[in-house]
């Protein structure tokens, strides 16, 4: 089986909408590696993470990290999401690092028993003054998937809720960018590059929240690539 690769992205405010929206200086959006980004809070993804980095119980050869991180500023110090890939069978292991306390674990949605194991990391950010942290999952396993998963962390990575399931305007979109426009006003935007004849119009898709993701619309199209 091969295992699809997970792009971590961040998409241009102005490729959609034309401007950059405000972004509350408490928030925190985290761009792709090799991109800049237009406000100055913003974290980079860092594509030289440590392949050492201990991770819960993903050890290889058995399971191998991916070599991109997702860094993110807390009250605690510097955190890293980091996804893994075991196999046989193939499954993903989206884990959080703790830089300062050298301690790591395995993403557990106590909700939703086993629900992150064919999903990873796809894009993450901080907002509230650094205490909260948004994260939003796809499917990692053979293919992006039909639908993201949006989880919180209230207490610095320790616990997680999961406050959403969005289904994607089709499932080979993938995410480009998590804005924190404040603790309550976040959006996730897909791009949808190629769908080989789905009926699904090309361009990319935006999904809003006024309820720190209680609620969501659904995704919408906000324009072509690039205009």
């Amino acid at each position: 089986m091969k295992r699809h690769a997970l792009v971590l992205g961040l998409l241009s405010s102005s490729a959609c909408s034309g401007a950059s929206p405000a972004v509350d200086a408490e928030s925190v959006a985290v761009p792709p590696p090799g991109r800049t980004v237009s406000t100055s809070s913003a974290v980079v993804v860092s594509p030289d993470a440590p392949a050492s980095l201990p991770l819960f119980d993903c050890v290889a050869p058995a399971c191998v990290l991916s070599d991109v991180s997702i860094d993110l500023p807390t009250p605690q110090g510097l955190i890293r999401l980091r996804n893994g890939s075991r196999q046989p069978p193939i499954d993903s292991v989206p884990g959080i690092y703790w830089e300062a306390r050298d301690k790591a674990k395995a993403l557990d949605l106590a909700t939703t028993p086993g629900e992150t194991h064919t999903h990873g990391w796809a894009a993450a950010g901080v907002t509230n003054r650094h205490r909260t942290i948004v994260g939003v999952l796809d499917n990692v396993v053979e293919s992006p998937g039909g639908e993201l998963l949006v989880v919180v962390s209230q207490d610095v990575g320790e616990s997680w809720e999961l406050r959403a399931t969005i289904e994607k305007p089709y499932y080979m979109a993938e995410v480009k960018k998590l804005e924190l426009e404040s603790p309550n006003r976040w959006s996730i935007i897909v791009a949808l590059e190629d769908c080989a004849g789905c009926g699904v119009k090309i361009g990319n898709y935006m999904a809003k929240t006024e309820d720190a993701g209680k609620t969501f619309t659904s995704f919408y199209f906000v324009g072509p690539h690039g205009g």
